[in-house]
């Protein structure tokens, strides 16, 4: 299965996208901001293709979606979260977004709809292609 993260909107703290589930619009994205340079917990992942398979997460107490050979990064998942405070360099899913606030609207329920398709695709593998 592929999956497209494609940014839209980066911002000075954030950087607000779309996910696409085999060129159809699933959900909005948000995540830290772009930056040259990394800054642990506070950047991006950088553009590229990431496997994606689905692992324990210790500090969810659940199984969620997680990116393989990220360059400079590790255990970086997808997850419910609000705000570029919840994401640590991962990705967070969501409804909608109040562009106001930049603040990410019904992540649960974006998150809960991800992982039974995800789920189901994993046997076959995951892609995830992160662009600009």
């Amino acid at each position: 299965m592929e999956m497209i993260l494609l940014r839209s909107f980066p911002q000075e703290t954030e950087t607000i996208g779309d996910l696409f589930i085999e060129n159809q619009w699933f959900c909005m994205t948000l995540e830290d901001r772009l930056r040259q340079v990394k800054v642990m917990h506070e950047t991006a992942i950088p553009i590229g293709i990431y496997k994606v398979i689905l692992t324990w997460s210790p500090k969810f107490k659940k199984v969620t979606p997680e990116l393989l050979n990220v360059p400079n990064f590790t255990y970086i998942r997808i997850h419910p979260g609000n705000t570029h405070l919840d994401t640590s360099g991962c990705i967070l899913v969501g409804e909608s977004i109040n562009a106001e606030n930049n603040f990410l609207l019904r992540s649960r329920a974006a998150f809960d709809r991800l992982m039974p398709v995800l789920t189901e695709a994993a046997k076959d593998g995951i892609t995830l292609y992160v662009v600009q």
